[in-house]
C-alpha cells in the first residue's frame, strides 16, 4: 500500500500520531511535484527508501525506539535520501541549522546546497550564510574571502572605546550597530578592537585618518592582502 491516504485505514491506530505525520510528509515532499518544498527534496534526487515507501508500519519499526515528543526526522548526509541508515531524530533547533545549511544556491557548476557550495569554492559556511542573510546574491556569497594582515595605526588615530564587555564608537554608537550596517561580521569587529585597532581599521580594514595625515594607508594600515 503506497498511496498515503489509504493509511489511514490501516490497523496500526497511530493516524492522530506526529510522527506518522512525519511519515506522510517525508514521502509527499520527496514523490509531488505540487508539494512546497518539492524543489529541495524530490526536485534535487532525495527519495524514500522503499521499505519506508512501502508503510509507515515499516518507518516506524525502524525509528519508532529512538522516537520522543518535540524530535524532528534528520537525514546524516543531506545529499542522502531518507532511509534508516541515514536518519535520526534531533531537536527542532538543530534541524533548523541542517536546513540553513541545506539552502540551494546557484552556482557556476549547476544548483548545490550551500553547504556543499561553501566546500567546493573553499568558503566557511558561516561565512556563506552570513552574507546570505544580510542580502547577498549568491555568487557574492561565494566569493573568496580576503584576508588582511592589519599593522597598527599611531596612537592619535581614534580608537572606540570599551564599557565593561560593550565596545563604542569614538561618538558613543554602541560598534555592533556600526558594524551591522556595513555588512562586517561582529566577530571579526570585535576581535580587531579587542587587539587595539582604530576605528576605521576595525570597520573598513584600512585608516584614512592615517591617509589624510599623509601616512598612506597600503603602507601603514594593510600590510599584505592577498584572496583565498
Amino acid at each position: 500500500m503506497t498511496d498515503g491516504s489509504r493509511h489511514h485505514n490501516t490497523t496500526h491506530g497511530m493516524s492522530g500520531h506526529p510522527a506518522f505525520w512525519v511519515w506522510r510528509s517525508m514521502r509527499d515532499r520527496c514523490r509531488l511535484p505540487t508539494h512546497q518544498a518539492w524543489a529541495n527534496y524530490g526536485g534535487r534526487g532525495i527519495r524514500v527508501c522503499s521499505r519506508w515507501e512501502e508503510s509507515f508500519e515499516n518507518f516506524w519499526a525502524d525509528m519508532g525506539p529512538t522516537y520522543a515528543q518535540g524530535l524532528d526526522l534528520n537525514r546524516i548526509d543531506n545529499n542522502g535520501g531518507y532511509s534508516s541508515e541515514n536518519c535520526d531524530w534531533i531537536n527542532r533547533e538543530g534541524n533548523c541549522n541542517n536546513k540553513r545549511n541545506n539552502r540551494i544556491l546557484q552556482t557556476a557548476s549547476g544548483p548545490m546546497t550551500a553547504a556543499r557550495a561553501a566546500r567546493k569554492y573553499g568558503v566557511g559556511i558561516t561565512t556563506v550564510l552570513y552574507r546570505l542573510e544580510h542580502g547577498y546574491t549568491d555568487a557574492e556569497a561565494l566569493a573568496p574571502e580576503n584576508k588582511v594582515t592589519l599593522v597598527m595605526c599611531p596612537p592619535a588615530c581614534p580608537r572606540p572605546t570599551k564599557s565593561g564587555r560593550l565596545w563604542s564608537t569614538p561618538e558613543g554608537t554602541p560598534m555592533y550597530l556600526a558594524m551591522d550596517s556595513l555588512g562586517l561580521r561582529r566577530n571579526t569587529g570585535r576581535h580587531r578592537a579587542d587587539n587595539g585597532h582604530s576605528m576605521n581599521v576595525v570597520l573598513h580594514g584600512v585608516c584614512t585618518t592615517c591617509s589624510t595625515a599623509g601616512l598612506g594607508i597600503a603602507s601603514l594600515c594593510v600590510a599584505s592582502q592577498d584572496r583565498s
